[in-house]
């Protein structure tokens, strides 16, 4: 008698508690990653916010007249803390992603 094949098992379904586990933990990693940087990037704009407004007060006063910087203030208040993330996430990429590699 010719033996029983065994039936294919799609390449996506999890077996055994081991594969289901480091799954769940691959899911709660990537999620951690997500929030974490939502985080960061919400308290970098805080921040942001205060520099740009300060910057811009400041430099306001001296060189703009008074309509001239209501408008294009909102601009640059609105505008200027998202321009600041890229900087700041790319010295985080270069100061500290290196050190995480090596361990």
């Amino acid at each position: 008698m010719k033996e029983r094949e065994k039936p294919m098992v799609p390449p996506n379904r999890h077996e055994g508690p081991s594969e289901q586990a480091m799954y769940r933990q691959a899911l709660w990693r990537l999620a951690a990653y997500v929030a974490m940087t939502f985080l960061v990037s919400g308290v970098l704009l805080l921040l942001n916010v205060g520099i740009v407004y300060t910057v811009f007060a400041g430099l306001a006063q001296y060189t703009l007249d008074e309509t001239y910087a209501q408008k294009i203030g909102q601009f640059v208040l609105f505008i200027g803390p998202f321009l600041l993330l890229f900087p700041e996430w790319y010295i985080y990429d270069v100061l500290i992603a290196p050190s995480r590699q090596r361990s």
